[in-house]
């Protein structure tokens, strides 16, 4: 029992440590798109993620046995995550602000819970669909609160496209957990992440422009290398570890709340970004929400996490 509690002790260390690291991973988007095309972006953080994975298995630091394993519900996973949710989140980035996605994108915990009650067929009480709709409200409130001056709609669609997109990632990787270890997922994710990304930014005309720029500017390296090796690494093992030890709605809300937090504020802190009315109180209306809508009594007893 001690064993067990201590190895749910050390997921939610490593996977708030790893939110932490996506919170900053706005400002390292922000940066690298000052020099590249979102798709430029992805291909190379991929492609740092990918050597820096396979380096790691090479020293034997870590081990991937796929022998005897059906891999189509991990690719499944690998088409949500990373393709199509940072396909979607890059994009957004790029129209919006990194203090304004990371808000947006912390509703992932309550489409989360949604997905959890219309599947299972559990009702919805009131006081769950109060916070759920708070959630929502902050959402409005946040966007409304700048969409007139800035006409950053499609930014906006394009964040909650990633929004979904990573709702069915959370849940495709609890479902998946049993079966491969944190270190396998978050292998085959960013494998299938280098695949993407290199062959659209191949198809789009962009050939290995990005990799020149990137050795000449040392900013714009280092931000690349920032976002492949420990946000596309390092924070995915740790969220995937997480969300393996403890409930999926419990591991997407304490991720998302840290990394919304860390996000605005490294988005006020190091690049200057306004600090609006509107802004603070989408922040506290979302996190009241999702953390009011997380709350373990409001979700199927089969999702407990106890094994």
């Amino acid at each position: 029992m001690t064993r067990i509690r201590d190895g749910i002790v050390f997921a939610y260390f490593i996977g708030i440590l790893g939110s932490m690291a996506w919170g900053i991973s706005f400002i390292g988007s922000k940066t690298a798109l000052d020099y590249l095309e979102p798709m430029q972006v992805m291909a190379v953080r991929m492609t740092v993620a990918l050597l820096a994975f396979l380096l790691i298995i090479g020293l034997k630091l870590v081990r991937v046995d796929f022998r005897g394993k059906k891999l189509r519900s991990l690719l499944l996973l690998s088409l949500a995550q990373p393709c199509l949710y940072a396909t979607f989140e890059i994009y957004g980035i790029d129209l919006t602000t990194a203090s304004e996605s990371a808000i947006l994108l912390s509703i992932v915990p309550i489409v989360v819970t949604l997905v959890y009650a219309v599947g299972f067929r559990e009702k919805i009480r009131l006081s769950l669909a109060a916070f759920i709709l708070l959630s929502f409200a902050g959402v409005i409130v946040t966007v409304l609160g700048d969409v007139a001056t800035s006409g950053k709609i499609l930014g906006y669609l394009l964040l909650m496209l990633a929004v979904a997109c990573a709702s069915a990632y959370t849940v495709l990787s609890k479902e998946i957990s049993g079966r491969f270890t944190s270190i396998e997922i978050t292998f085959i994710m960013t494998l299938c992440g280098f695949v993407f990304f290199n062959g659209s930014s191949f198809l789009m005309g962009h050939g290995l422009e990005a990799y020149r720029i990137a050795l000449q500017e040392p900013e714009l390296l280092g931000a690349l290398v920032f976002l492949g090796i420990v946000c596309s690494v390092f924070a995915f093992i740790a969220y995937n570890q997480l969300i393996g030890k403890v409930p999926a709605y419990k591991a997407s809300t304490v991720s998302l709340s840290v990394l919304t937090v860390t996000g605005v504020l490294a988005g006020i802190l190091f690049r200057a970004e306004p600090v609006t009315i509107y802004k603070i109180a989408g922040l506290v209306m979302i996190l009241t929400g999702v953390v009011g809508a997380s709350r373990p009594e409001e979700l199927p007893a089969a999702h407990t996490g106890k094994e």
